[in-house]
């Protein structure tokens, strides 16, 4: 793996990450006594885009909605499989009516 291969590899990590913890967290706000339905929909929204992303970098090796396939992507393997786990810890990131105690993050 050159240089470049494990830049694009660890920014993207740190994006996937900054995602789920930012996806997460809005589901931790919303939920509990602030949650109503104006809210969650607000966070589903969020979460779906997110994981729209992730998966479309996971299959398609573009990392945008519309951008054109990019070869480093799609020889880039560990990439494509950050995205997938992330566009699968999504589905941990949905707000609940009762208020999680404060050690639960997943």
């Amino acid at each position: 793996m050159t240089s470049s291969e494990l830049l694009i590899t660890g920014l993207h990590l740190a994006v996937s990450i900054a995602g789920f913890a930012l996806c997460r967290w809005l589901s931790i706000a919303l939920s509990g006594p602030r949650a109503s339905t104006r809210w969650y929909w607000l966070s589903v929204i969020t979460t779906i885009t997110w994981g729209m992303v992730q998966l479309n970098t996971a299959r398609n090796g573009s990392l945008l909605f519309l951008a054109p396939e990019n070869q480093l992507f799609m020889s880039n393997e560990p990439v494509r499989w950050v995205a997938f786990v992330g566009s699968l810890l999504q589905a941990l990131c949905t707000p609940d009516s009762e208020k999680p105690k404060r050690w639960y993050w997943f």
